[in-house]
């Protein structure tokens, strides 16, 4: 569909699988409906990752609070208080972001891996990235979070890239202080 443009998803819609857009680098941005539960990779074209960077919304949220991606231009992100879960981080940091303030509502971190892509050779990141704060909040981390955050969080060498921020005796700090990273308190 190399020359679609526009796109109307109805409300109602929960699923869109994977490449339910494949091959459309002129797609118009476009919006979610609220009713969205589960997305697939949708590579509209371009090499793009994320069909997010499409839609309309500033941060892409379905479901019950599933944060999915940031199309804003802020570089203190902070997400807002109805999200549950954030599924990705890769899809909220952009190149000028420099802090994620993550809220308590956030139960669930599913991944905070950021694509090899946004990052140079030997580790020297093409991103701002400075800080990223976790609440006491989040109980629980996603299935991918073990076999891809992990291995980022260590490239990162977080004390000389990032400072990662956790509440005393949280969940977070137990992770961190597990896999021998660097944080701090707040």
């Amino acid at each position: 569909m190399p020359n679609l443009e526009k796109i109307n998803f109805s409300e109602g819609l929960e699923y869109i699988a994977a490449g339910a857009i494949s091959g459309c680098p002129k797609l118009q941005p476009f919006k979610l409906p609220q009713s969205l539960k589960y997305i697939g990779r949708l590579d509209a074209g371009e090499g793009s990752y994320h069909p997010f960077k499409y839609t309309e919304q500033e941060f892409v949220i379905f479901g019950d609070g599933v944060l999915r991606a940031y199309n804003g231009t802020d570089t203190t992100i902070t997400i807002p208080n109805n999200v549950k879960v954030l599924s990705f981080l890769g899809g909220i940091i952009k190149k000028d972001t420099e802090k994620v303030i993550i809220p308590e509502s956030v139960k669930i971190l599913e991944s905070l891996y950021v694509p090899n892509n946004q990052w140079l050779s030997g580790g020297a990141p093409m991103i701002n990235l400075k800080e990223i704060y976790f609440p006491a909040s989040i109980q629980k981390l996603g299935d991918d979070f073990y076999y891809t955050s992990i291995m980022w969080l260590e490239s990162l060498k977080a004390d000389k890239y990032v400072t990662f921020y956790v509440k005393k005796g949280s969940f977070m700090e137990s992770v961190f202080k597990f896999h021998n990273m660097a944080y701090k308190y707040y």
